[in-house]
């Protein structure tokens, strides 16, 4: 437990941060020192105190040491936590107005002895608290925890240790028990082996049918697989899927371009209008006859270098096409929408690896040549120059001649907007709702077709049944998830009946070959006395693994005995801490006696001493006169007492619930010693601040050397009562 803040109660006083070793608090006089300490003692030792909060840290967390917190780490009334100037042995009490001394003279003289007396037996008493302390500490570190903490372990080796042990004797007995069978039935006679190797074979065999049945079963139950890759890939198309989609962009400027084509076709006059149905043919004709004319003009097409299995590639993916389309049209579900979409997808790569980008172009620039030995150029131009010729000649014939060429390319534009748009939308909309439905026409926003290929991979690598490329994912996974626990239940308790199956299968045909080796050889010369056991190989390793596991269980056994006896001897251990903390605390009560007697003792020497005194006529040394004024005398203190003393005050505080506690000292307790004394008392703080916190009350230029020698271990405050 650190001492972290404090914190006066009330007015305008600054909280107090100290530091974690040493803390000297300076700005108070004694009153104040003595207040400050007895607060802060008050504290440690659960009280209540009305006038400051005390900030701790309890393993890393801070809260304010209240009386709740102080119970609850253990801490008690009987924590000396300070230390003042009148507790080291050969100080001074004073005394505020002597009583009348006697007369005589050898009072004085038993006061002086009774002093140096008690003052011996204090010294002693601090050596035996001193002892005691590192007795303490000695027995503790010999305290082998781990024991304790072992045992469960152990105890659990030395079960299983046992487990194997009792499992390799009741094999072996069963293996030198079949033995025994194998040669009682040798010795009853070739009948009886006969008969048995019969029934070991019809044992064999219903257990081939029954297994041969049991692996049927697990056929049809199928591999359950890892559910963990559907579920993460089900889980991540459901994800993409919740996208919401967005207004498409390209939606929106096709939906402007129709709108202005309509208004620039409204503004031409229009030509008689002959049937849709024969006009938008005859324009998509006439519109490719043009794209082929220019292209053979340009030579950009060799009929001649067309490979014949491009071509019947194109015709297989457009065969793939129609029939999409036709599956699409009796049933637009999600399969087979993306069955379409892959279609003309394998279509349009099978157009680009020819040379052009729709089918019509594929038939009036390329088809017609295949395969009629026509390659030259002008043999193309001229088949398309006759081809846009003809379908010229439709075209004006559709619109009695009277069609503008204004009019017809608006008429062209619109088509291949409408185419474009038709395109996107995945269904023929009428002329009056196109732009509509392509304002309102959505575009998803992710991808999710990655996603569905992962949940299929995902679905094929789980070994589930019946998935395809139209399937519906969703459902087959959701199907899958839902069976899969029951369908690894039932492939758990079919692989444990196989392996059941397999033990007994193995047993009857190692006991077959054994009784079919028998009869084979036979045994007509062996003498009528009854054999001993065959060492044959399977007994001496069933034997070797009794052994084994035996002295497992030995060694486990005295594991668990030597731990006990450690947990046993640990026990001991720590009654023996606990019996010599009492006697520590009985020691220390004792040093406190025997420091108030002390105390006493110097109050009625200096008692006796004024009267001598006053008796003798002479003046009152220095000594009592100081008593008088309330101050103490540390003259008498001794270095190598006053070190004694603390260490038994330290091993205490060590020694508490909630230990080390800290050590608060009193300024005087250093100032009022004498040089060589002071010195000694100086290093063992020093050496105590690496251990334990220290908070010294007083900051006189003594004090303040010493800590500033201490480095970043020591910080000094001032504070205002």
């Amino acid at each position: 437990m650190i001492l972290v803040e404090i914190r006066p109660r009330g007015g305008k006083k600054t909280s107090v941060a100290l530091h974690p070793k040493v803390t000297v608090l300076g700005g108070l006089d004694e009153a104040g020192r003595k207040a400050w300490a007895n607060d802060l003692a008050k504290a440690l030792q659960g009280g209540d105190v009305s006038t400051i909060d005390v900030a701790v840290d309890l393993d890393g967390r801070r809260q304010v040491l209240t009386p709740e917190v102080a119970r609850r780490l253990g801490l008690s009334s009987g924590a000396a936590v300070t230390v003042f100037p009148d507790d080291l042995p050969g100080a001074k009490a004073a005394t505020t107005a002597p009583p009348d001394p006697p007369s005589e003279a050898p009072a004085t003289a038993d006061a002086d002895a009774d002093l140096r007396r008690l003052r011996e037996q204090a010294v002693e008493a601090e050596r035996a608290i001193l002892a005691a302390a590192e007795e303490i500490d000695r027995v503790r570190a010999e305290i082998d925890t781990d024991v304790v903490t072992a045992m469960p372990g152990l105890e659990a080796t030395l079960e299983t240790a046992r487990a194997a042990a009792a499992t390799a004797r009741r094999e072996l007995a069963d293996l030198e028990s079949s033995i025994a069978r194998v040669e009682e039935e040798e010795s009853a006679g070739r009948d009886e082996l006969r008969s048995a190797i019969e029934r070991l074979q019809r044992e064999r065999s219903s257990l081939e049918a029954e297994r041969t049945e049991l692996v049927g079963r697990m056929v049809e139950v199928g591999d359950p697989g890892d559910p963990k890759a559907v579920e993460e890939a089900l889980n991540g198309l459901r994800r993409l899927q919740s996208v919401k989609p967005k207004p498409s962009t390209r939606a929106i400027e096709l939906a402007d371009a129709w709108r202005d084509a309509c208004s620039r076709l409204a503004a031409l006059p229009a030509p008689p209008q002959p049937p849709e149905w024969l006009v938008a043919p005859a324009l998509d004709a006439l519109q490719e006859a043009r794209e082929a004319v220019s292209a053979a003009e340009a030579g950009s097409v060799s009929t001649s270098d067309v490979d014949p299995e491009k071509v019947a590639a194109l015709d297989r993916a457009h065969r793939e096409v129609l029939e999409a389309e036709q599956r699409a049209m009796k049933k637009g579900s999600r399969a087979n929408r993306k069955r379409l979409d892959a279609a003309h997808e394998a279509e349009s790569a099978a157009l680009s690896a020819l040379g052009v980008s729709t089918y019509g172009a594929y038939l009036q620039r390329i088809a017609p040549n295949v395969g009629t030995g026509r390659g030259s150029g002008e043999d193309r131009r001229a088949s398309a120059q006759a081809a846009l010729a003809d379908a010229e000649a439709v075209w004006e014939e559709l619109h009695g001649g009277q069609a503008s060429p204004e009019w017809t390319e608006a008429k062209q534009q619109q088509a291949a907007v409408r185419q474009e748009a038709v395109g996107l939308l995945g269904a023929d909309i009428d002329d009056a709702d196109l732009e509509a439905a392509l304002r309102d026409h959505l575009e998803n926003v992710v991808d999710t077709a990655w996603a569905e290929r992962a949940l299929l991979e995902a679905l094929r690598g789980a070994r589930a049944e019946g998935i395809g490329e139209e399937t519906d994912l969703d459902g087959a996974a959701e199907r899958w998830l839902a069976d899969s626990p029951r369908q690894r239940e039932t492939r758990a308790i079919l692989d444990t009946e196989l392996t059941e199956l397999d033990a007994r299968l193995g047993a009857v045909e190692k006991q077959l070959t054994e009784r079919q080796a028998n009869a084979f050889f036979g045994d007509d010369e062996a003498p009528a006395a009854p054999k001993s056991i065959p060492e044959s190989d399977p007994v001496d390793e069933s034997r070797r693994r009794v052994a084994e596991t035996e002295s497992a269980e030995r060694d486990a056994d005295a594991a668990l005995t030597a731990a006990r006896q450690g947990a046993a001897t640990a026990d001991k251990a720590q009654l023996r801490v606990a019996e010599l903390e009492r006697q520590l605390v009985a020691r220390q009560s004792e040093a406190d006696d025997l420091r108030t007697r002390a105390r006493e003792a110097e109050a009625a020497l200096a008692v006796a001493a004024v009267a001598a005194a006053k008796g003798t006529g002479r003046g009152v040394d220095q000594t009592a006169a100081a008593a008088s004024n309330g101050s103490v005398d540390l003259s008498a203190v001794v270095g190598m007492e006053a070190e004694a003393y603390l260490l038994a005050r330290v091993a205490a505080l060590r020694g508490a619930a909630a230990g080390p506690l800290p050590l608060i000292v009193d300024a005087a307790v250093l100032t009022g010693l004498s040089e060589r004394a002071a010195k000694r008392v100086f290093r063992l703080l020093g050496r105590l601040a690496d251990s334990m916190q220290l908070v010294v009350l007083g900051d006189g230029g003594e004090i303040a050397n010493w800590a500033e020698g201490l480095g970043d271990q020591a910080i000094v405050r001032s504070v205002a009562r």
